[in-house]
């Protein structure tokens, strides 16, 4: 049948000669039906005539009003003016006004649009409370249930509830928890009728217009015009409208009373018969402006099919399948020029995942969306910029500006910065990690010329020209990537860069848009430099972020032909044969959104403005208008469970099937996921292990040499060693924000060192040595080694914050290995340790059988021999330790292979035996016995070596120290 435009323009090629068709106007909800009807009218007229005016609704009021509209960040700044001069000495500062700004501002324009007297509305709260009276009058009782669908007694009944903990006479709540934000709310709320007149004689100053203003100018013009006025030279033809606020519904009745106008309303579907609150909200509508004659009635019914897809990606290419399968059942029969057929969009932000899910078999397509500029790569990297910016700080004694390094690692490993300068970008990544910086400064940052333009400080946020050459360079530096962005689209469509910029690259339409916001803002904080100077930080880059948000990309192309891409609210007057419908989830479509607002429900339902209740009422008659003249709907949900209750249907859809009677199709699209074969890591054994034998030559500019924790890799995980040790593959070690087991270790090592090996000095250690250390050096020591290997700055550098408290736990640890030597010391002033060596490296050759010997190195972090009472006992080889290393063992078989479960292998236990056998052999002449000691740090009660069996300590037992030892077996069986 034909469509609801195709009969509106049938109507008057019809009924109002070719010549006398210029004096009509058609006023459309949106600019996009208004093309379709243009298309409508010339596919039927057989003769040259002139065409009427086609407009939408905003651009129709503009015309008669001729207002200017403000833009989004100067009506907050106007706002704010407002705010400060009503408010004087009680206004707050404009970093915390700024968040209640937008909500204001909506909520000015509701009152304009709806033709409310704001300061009836916005009375002191005394003159609110008599809200519970009965004061409507029947006529407005009626008007309201007729026209808006609201139950009066239920909002006095919230009403009721919401003043129940007020009282009226202190103004003061009685839930005394809530005071401090009501007391700021009650204040602002009984201010908001004279910073309303403000705001609005500010705007009338500079001859501006909020977009609610417009329509309550707009209302007054139509009702005022003289009948020999401009309007009676034209017919209005209202079309396709739903939910009429209150100036359009005072517009409408001007124009019905003048005679000028014509009313059409698309209720032909023939759900609208059943008495649901969306087809009962649109007879009023018929009733109070009728048509001018009745539309076809439709009495065929659309194929219905719910398809079920994993995943809310999923659903982009559900969309593109379903295309397909029309094509090939010929349900399209013209892919070439889809135009019948629509996706639409709930979800706007599957907006992209649509466009990258186009199968090559529609073509072409339009897209009738705009694409949200904060959803642009460049606006993601400008909050990482701003972000950055904000937690900077400035040290003054040396004047650096310091950046935190996860916001200069994010920054750094952004696509732009990736793809733009690749090669700082990894340069600076890299001296972050291998230098553990926690902080990065300026200076650093000016080796590297491509980035420092986004790290350029802001000295001062007060001050309006630092701002101003900061915005001055994001805009030079993303002029920078557009330029970059360009290059890169004709070198890969092979044409000349003049060429390519015939078709601006999404990217580049983003980098100008965002361009032309920063330009706005520049002369936005120009205009307003006395309110700019009380900023805040936050507040400009919550600016910046609130006008990027506010642009989209629209797409230029043909939208007469093609396949159809486009929102819920552009489907309204326009008919598709076909149509496909995403996120046909209820959490998603319709939802039940609740809309910011200072003025609650029951109060907007008094004064005739719109409520959550008629949102949904509109939101259900654009959905059943828009299936209504369609041949075949697929819904598309999803149905994965990874959110509880987000899976849930529509309820479209149920209602569909429980009021209407029809019953979708049910399919579902799997997306199978073929898991890949068993991925198998292996390595065959070659030559590779010969570099470490004794006579092998250096490999690169060294020896390769075997070290304990190389054999206890390799026991652990072959391919590991592999890695690590043949191909030279370092773990990733992710700079953490806070100190790590090993820096821990490593402070608590070199602060020992500082005591029994100073600047690599052998000495013998008193008790009296022990003392004094901890009295006069240990908590400098400490603090030392922590600004050395943790922080990596100056060793007199005071701590702060997370190392400070750190620091007692370090110069704890030190203090258990402290006295447990002084107790080893005893009572004997002259008891002393006799310190052989500390951190000395080593090289011995090992047996790996066969005749074959492979370098072995080690250093031990201290090797010692107590003196107690003149004679000096064993030599020990000690390892600290301080985490929750295992001690003891079995059996020498445990250190060879790793345990099914358990406590895992001990591993430093095989690491000092190892360090035991190896010195053995690097000082033969030495025969005395040789105890392996591990001092776990925080338990120095079990610190040693225990074998179990035995239960006793390992002291010098040859059995792990000799050639011919069964250790000594087991290790050249694992080499060899």
């Amino acid at each position: 049948m034909a469509t609801f435009l195709q009969q509106i323009a049938n109507y008057y090629m019809t009924h109002v000669p070719a010549e006398r068709l210029c004096d009509y106007t058609f006023v459309f909800p949106n600019r996009r039906s208004g093309q379709f009807f243009e298309r409508e009218l010339l596919a039927l007229a057989s003769t040259t005539m002139v065409m009427p005016q086609v407009t939408s609704m905003i651009e129709w009021l503009g015309s008669i009003t001729r207002s200017v509209p403000v833009t989004s960040v100067e009506s907050i700044f106007l706002l704010y003016r407002a705010y400060r001069d009503i408010m004087h000495e009680r206004a707050e500062s404009m970093e915390r006004f700024v968040f209640w700004a937008g909500i204001i501002i909506n909520d000015f324009n509701d009152v304009d649009r709806n033709l409310v007297d704001a300061r009836d509305l916005y009375t002191n709260l005394g003159q609110v409370r008599d809200i519970r009276t009965d004061y409507l009058t029947e006529e407005l009782k009626e008007d309201i249930r007729r026209i808006f669908n609201i139950d009066i007694k239920q909002a006095r009944e919230e009403t009721e509830r919401f003043w129940k903990h007020y009282d009226a006479h202190t103004g003061q709540l009685t839930n005394k928890a809530e005071d401090e934000v009501a007391t700021r709310f009650y204040s602002l709320w009984q201010a908001l009728a004279d910073i309303y007149d403000r705001f609005h004689a500010l705007l009338q100053e500079r001859n501006l217009t909020s977009p609610g203003m417009m329509y309550r100018q707009a209302a007054q013009v139509v009702k005022e015009m003289a009948p020999s006025g401009e309007l009676n030279r034209h017919h209005y033809v209202m079309v396709g409208f739903d939910e009429l606020s209150v100036s359009e519904l005072e517009i409408f009745k001007a124009l019905q009373r003048k005679k000028l106008g014509q009313f059409w309303w698309d209720t032909a579907s023939p759900l609208a018969a059943h008495p649901m609150p969306w087809s009962e909200m649109m007879k009023q509508m018929e009733t109070m402006f009728p048509a001018p004659t009745a539309l076809d009635v439709i009495t065929t019914s659309p194929s219905f099919t719910q398809l079920a897809v994993t995943g809310t990606m999923a659903q982009a290419k559900g969309a593109f399948h379903e295309v397909d399968r029309m094509i090939a059942d010929g349900i399209i029969d013209d892919p070439s020029n889809a135009i019948d057929t629509a996706i639409v969009l709930p979800d706007e932000s599957l907006l992209i995942p649509i466009i990258n899910s186009i199968t090559p078999q529609v073509h072409p397509v339009n897209i009738t969306l705009g694409v949200p500029l904060q959803r642009s790569s460049i606006v993601s990297l400008m909050h990482l910029v701003a972000r950055l910016h904000h937690q900077a700080t400035h040290r003054k004694r040396d004047n650096e500006w310091l950046y935190y390094r996860e916001d200069v690692r994010d920054l750094l490993s952004h696509p732009i910065i990736r793809s733009l300068c690749a090669t700082e970008a990894e340069r600076l990544n890299t001296h972050i990690t291998l230098n553990n910086l926690f902080s990065v400064p300026l200076s650093l940052i000016e080796q590297y010329p491509d980035l420092l333009t986004l790290f350029m400080p802001v000295t001062s946020t007060s001050w309006l020209q630092d701002v101003i050459d900061h915005i001055d360079r994001l805009i030079a530096f993303s002029l920078r990537v557009d330029a970059h962005e360009r290059q890169a689209v004709a070198e890969r469509t092979d044409r000349d860069l003049d060429e390519a910029t015939d078709v601006v690259p999404l990217q580049s339409a983003f980098i100008m848009q965002y361009v032309n916001a920063l330009q706005q803002l520049k002369q936005v904080f120009t205009k307003h430099a006395d309110i700019f100077t009380s900023l805040a930080d936050e507040t400009i880059f919550f600016l910046i972020d609130r006008l990027t948000a506010s642009q989209t990309i629209p797409f230029t192309g043909e939208p007469l032909q093609g396949l159809q891409i486009m929102g819920v609210l552009e489907t309204r007057c326009l008919d598709f044969s076909n149509l496909i419908v995403l996120s046909m989830n209820d959490r998603t479509y319709p939802g039940r959104r609740a809309v910011s607002s200072f003025i609650p429900d029951y109060m907007r339902a008094d004064k005739r403005m719109p409520t959550t209740a008629t949102r949904e009422v509109v939101n259900a008659y654009h959905f059943y208008r828009m299936i209504s003249r369609t041949s075949h709907v697929t819904f598309i949900y999803n149905s994965s469970t990874a959110r509880m209750g987000a899976n849930e249907p529509s309820r479209y859809i149920a209602q569909l099937e429980k009021v209407y009677g029809i019953v979708p199709t049910m399919r579902s699209l799997d997306t199978p996921i073929t898991p890949p074969a068993q991925l198998t890591l292996n390595v065959p054994k070659g030559n590779d292990m010969e570099r470490f034998a004794v006579d092998a030559p250096p490999v690169g500019d060294r020896l390769r040499r075997l070290s304990a924790s190389a054999i206890n890799q390799y026991i652990g995980c072959p391919l590991h060693f592999y890695f690590h040790y043949i191909q030279d593959l370092n773990d990733d070690n992710k700079p953490s924000d806070f100190m790590d087991s090993a820096q821990f270790g490593t402070i608590v090592h070199n602060t020992l060192q500082d005591l029994y090996y100073p600047q690599g000095k052998i000495v013998n250690v008193y008790a009296t040595d022990i003392d004094r250390f901890i009295k006069n050096r240990l908590e400098s020591t400490a603090r030392g080694e922590i600004n050395k290997v943790y922080l990596h700055r100056d060793a007199d550098t005071p701590l702060t914050g997370e190392a400070l408290l750190m620091l007692d736990s370090i110069e704890t640890y030190v203090r258990y290995v402290l006295d447990h030597d002084k107790r080893l010391l005893g009572s004997n002033p002259d008891n002393h340790i006799m310190i052989v060596e500390c951190e000395k490296s080593h090289e011995v050759a090992l047996n790996a059988g066969e005749g074959r010997e492979v370098r072995f190195t080690f250093k031990a972090d201290r090797i010692d021999r107590i003196v107690t009472d003149g004679t000096a006992g064993p030599l020990r080889i000690i390892d600290y330790k301080t985490g929750k290393d295992e001690t003891s063992f079995s059996s020498i078989g445990d250190l060879f292979s790793e345990p099914d479960s358990g406590n895992g292998r001990p591993k430093a236990v095989l690491q000092l035996l190892l360090y035991c056998m190896a010195y053995r052999l690097d000082n033969p002449d030495f025969t005395g016995p040789i105890e392996p000691h591990i001092y776990k740090v925080a338990e120095m009660a079990s610190s040693g070596v225990i074998m179990k069996k035995r239960g006793q300590y390992v002291n010098g037992a040859a059995e792990f120290e000799q050639e011919d030892s069964a250790f000594a077996a087991q290790l050249q069986a694992l080499l060899a």
